[in-house]
């Protein structure tokens, strides 16, 4: 069965949508007109969440081949400021998409895609940018569920290095808020327990996000 994703090139026009969207909303909030104040210097922690958009390639339950997929994408992240200019920071990523089918002979239902990632990042940051290098850990998982049978596809693991830029502002002594775009590389590997079949290759992963930080501890720049 051809996958219902593969080569849809809606989910690809959105995405570029989203590439141009993001930055251009995160230029609107940090050129709003907002009280100066210094940056967070060394020693300072702060929590960040993060919604928005992007894709990854992955193997999911109707899939022949590596396809990319659109995704919803959720992260939270924790980063600690070492030096005036440099911060690493562990970042959680959650992200899915689901589709639902009917069909007037066969089998009706939906398919659901999920992947959770770990990444690990070293940024360097002036007052109102930032780029990151890192790498990114994690697994994704696909389910279809009908009403004659419930199946799951391969389960995929990825491990690869990740870049990103950013733009950031505080709206308050303790409140950033912040848009960034990420580009992964990874190699993948996936393992159908149904089959015993196994799969392996070279994919990308996308993703522009909108958030806020909070700063738990704070230290202010000299």
């Amino acid at each position: 069965m051809p996958s219902p994703l593969a080569g849809d090139n809606r989910s690809w026009r959105r995405l570029c949508r989203r590439w141009v969207a993001a930055p251009a909303v995160t230029v609107m909030l940090l050129g709003a007109p907002h009280a100066a104040s210094a940056e967070f210097g060394s020693g300072a922690l702060l929590v960040g969440i993060g919604v928005g958009g992007g894709g990854r390639d992955l193997l999911s339950i109707a899939d022949v081949r590596p396809a990319w997929h659109g995704q919803a994408v959720a992260d939270l992240e924790v980063q600690y400021l070492l030096r005036k200019r440099w911060a690493v920071a562990i970042e959680g990523r959650a992200a899915g998409s689901w589709f639902d089918f009917r069909q007037t002979l066969g089998a009706s239902g939906n398919i659901k895609d999920q992947d959770l990632a770990l990444r690990a990042m070293l940024d360097h940051r002036t007052r109102a940018a930032f780029v990151g290098v890192g790498v990114e850990y994690g697994q994704a998982r696909s389910f279809t569920y009908t009403r004659f049978y419930d199946d799951e596809g391969p389960r995929t693991y990825f491990l690869g290095g990740a870049l990103r830029v950013g733009l950031a502002h505080e709206i308050h002594p303790r409140v950033q808020v912040h848009g960034e775009i990420t580009e992964t590389v990874f190699r993948a590997h996936a393992r159908d327990a149904s089959t015993g079949s196994s799969y392996s290759w070279l994919g990308t992963c996308s993703s522009i996000t909108l958030g806020v930080r909070l700063a738990l501890l704070t230290s202010r720049a000299k």
